[in-house]
């Protein structure tokens, strides 16, 4: 390849180095790919999310690219170049490229959408094949010193590259829905404590809840009966390991390694592998080729050391089980989650304060006049929180609190369930006995009463300090869970989509009428902005709409909020009215994308879904 624009010390350095230069790149990318693709499911940072998505597209392309180098170096020789790669090594290392192409255990997809794309993997693979063959018949035309290593790790680069497809097609949602409706299993009742086998027996049935399929009677009464006498630090445990099972599967070798096929196939490639490893530590070469010799056992050593390290975690139950069994047999000392799982965060964003600071700082007009308005806010105000378990344990009580006397119940109230799955607080308000309140709930659409109680509860907590430990507790989680789901609202549209309508135009507009009284009221601090912003919109809220419905979400927020702060057990109302709309949004949401947020650190609100969903609690419940 001539490029006569570029000086000849530069081309001859392209050619000695371009094939060496993808191979070195290839191995790195590999590794990179690797490493980080298991952190996927542990973390929510973007940095890495990039990194990883970045690394899965370039394995497959340079490999390609590589592919395209060697077949036009044995197309084209050039005899008067010495420095290029010798002729025995080029089929050799065609033949890793396929294991590199086949992909590491650790991700096969990046997203749900790419598992129907296994047919493309397929084509990719008879394409490469050829490309494989064509390369072997040149470079076989000669004396080949290194032709039985060579189909050796062919075999095996055939065996890694033909399990990406079968992968992507075992865990693509429509054959996930064939093979749950054939086997729906009744789940295995010898159980004492919580397990990793427990947690994968009910990962079968998750697998259904993905794809719409309801588990029946007899499974529900027996997950039922676990998730309401178990203690809630067990419970969440159990749930995060269903989640980190039905990652694996979802985005991961696991359904194709763990067959009968996969163990057959990874058993002959990792021999192939390791023979061929063991036979390069053996050669010498010498000085002529030590280059390509050193890069050779660089490829080799690399395939068959994550071959077997990655197998070794997906063949076991789980690498983190023997911490997993010391963590159940060794007393409660802390209320620390063990093991991972998730990325253990949630993101918050504070309404109120992020309207605060905008109209004092007065930042916002121009962020939005050189079009970074919403890089700048999530930068700024939406923030991460290390997940506390006593959250979920305040979130199951609650729930158990809305079931009553159902918790003793071996069955399923329908009736109940039903209830629960469509309250959005009404049922909060009608045990405190506030008629006065439920017509912030029943008359507004989910994402109006979202904001107004949003706002509402947030100028309560800069107002208003909690009488009581209790209080305390109930005022701290409220305002975690409000911010909580005014992030989801703002950063996480398409899992909120099926219950906001036009919740972010609300969500625009009351930040807008929000900055605009900000703005003339000029506060120092967050209770002076709060107090003033009530007596402002009081007043507007008479000139404006005498009626008992305004559209205005900021003037109904401020009419609430006047009613809470009269109330002598208003955080308890307050805390009550938020679970009930974390269920009704986790209930509402498509199971689908529970399974997408998995590749990208996983949500809490994943979890509430899945226990309502254990619970029977949803818009279909299995006759008895």
């Amino acid at each position: 390849m001539s490029f006569g624009f570029f000086p000849t010390e530069w081309q001859r350095l392209w050619s000695a180095w371009n094939i060496r230069g993808c191979m070195i790149f290839a191995v790195a990318v590999q590794l990179l790919l690797t490493i980080f693709a298991s952190f996927r499911k542990t973390t929510s940072n973007r940095f890495w999310l990039i990194t990883v998505w970045c690394a899965y597209f370039l394995v497959d392309w340079t490999a390609v690219f590589a592919y395209g180098l060697i077949t036009n170096s044995v197309y084209r020789s050039c005899p008067g170049q010495p420095s290029q790669v010798a002729g025995d090594y080029l089929a050799l290392w065609a033949a890793y490229l396929l294991v590199h192409l086949g992909g590491p255990d650790t991700i096969t997809a990046f997203s749900l959408e790419d598992n129907v794309l296994w047919l493309r993997q397929l084509a990719g693979l008879a394409t490469q094949l050829s490309a494989f063959f064509y390369i072997l018949g040149k470079t076989l035309s000669g004396e080949n010193s290194l032709t039985g290593p060579t189909l050796l790790v062919f075999v095996a680069g055939v065996m890694t590259y033909g399990e990406r497809p079968r992968s992507l097609y075992l865990a693509s949602l429509e054959r996930m829905k064939r093979s749950q409706e054939k086997s729906l299993s009744l789940l295995d009742p010898s159980r004492i404590h919580p397990s990793w086998r427990y947690a994968y027996q009910l990962s079968q049935t998750l697998k259904g809840l993905v794809v719409d399929i309801m588990p029946s009677s007899a499974n529900l009464r027996e997950t039922r009966e676990f998730f309401l006498k178990e203690d809630a630090e067990i419970t969440f445990e159990v749930l995060t390991k269903e989640m980190s099972f039905l990652y694996d599967m979802l985005y991961t070798k696991t359904l194709a390694l763990r067959s009968g096929w996969g163990s057959l196939s990874r058993s002959i490639s990792s021999i192939s592998l390791g023979i061929v490893s063991l036979w390069l530590y053996l050669l010498k070469k010498n000085d002529q080729h030590k280059i390509d010799y050193r890069i050779t056992t660089l490829l080799g050593y690399e395939a068959f050391v994550l071959q077997i390290v990655t197998t070794c975690m997906f063949f076991r139950p789980d690498w983190r089980l023997r911490k997993f069994s010391n963590f159940l047999l060794s007393p409660r000392t802390t209320q620390q989650i063990p093991n991972k799982l998730w990325s253990e965060a949630l993101g918050t964003f504070d309404l109120v304060a992020y309207c605060f600071k905008e109209t004092t700082q007065s930042e916002g007009s121009i962020a939005e006049k050189i079009g970074v308005g919403e890089i700048i806010v999530e930068m700024k105000y939406v923030s991460k929180i290390p997940f506390d378990i006593r959250l979920w344990k305040f979130v199951f009580d609650e729930l158990k609190v809305s079931l009553g006397t159902d918790i003793e119940s071996p069955t399923i109230n329908a009736g109940k369930a039903r209830e629960i799955y469509e309250a959005r607080g009404n049922l909060a308000v009608r045990r405190a006995r506030c008629n006065d309140l439920t017509h912030f709930i029943e008359d507004y659409e989910f994402d109006s009463s979202l904001l107004m109680w949003h706002v509402a509860t947030l100028i309560c907590y800069h107002l208003d300090e909690a009488s009581s430990e209790d209080e305390s507790d109930n005022r701290k989680y409220s305002k975690i869970i409000s911010n909580y789901m005014v992030y989801l609202m703002v950063k996480q549209p398409k899992l909120m989509s099926p219950v906001l309508g036009i919740g972010y135009d609300r969500y625009r507009e009351t930040c807008e009428e929000m900055r605009c009284r900000g703005g003339s009221i000029n506060p120092t601090d967050m209770k002076e902005f709060c107090v003033k912003l009530l007596a402002q919109m009081e007043d507007t809220g008479k000139e404006r709409d005498n009626s008992k419905r305004s559209k205005s979400v900021l003037i109904n927020s401020c009419n609430l909020t006047k009613i809470l702060l009269n109330k002598e057990m208003k955080w308890k109302i307050i805390s009550e009215v938020w679970v009930e709309l974390l269920l009704f949004a986790a209930g509402h949401c498509r199971a689908e994308s529970y399974a997408r947020l998995l590749a990208e650190g996983g949500e809490f609100i994943s979890f509430i879904w899945l226990l309502m969903s254990h619970l029977g609690i949803g818009p279909r419940v299995p006759v008895e």
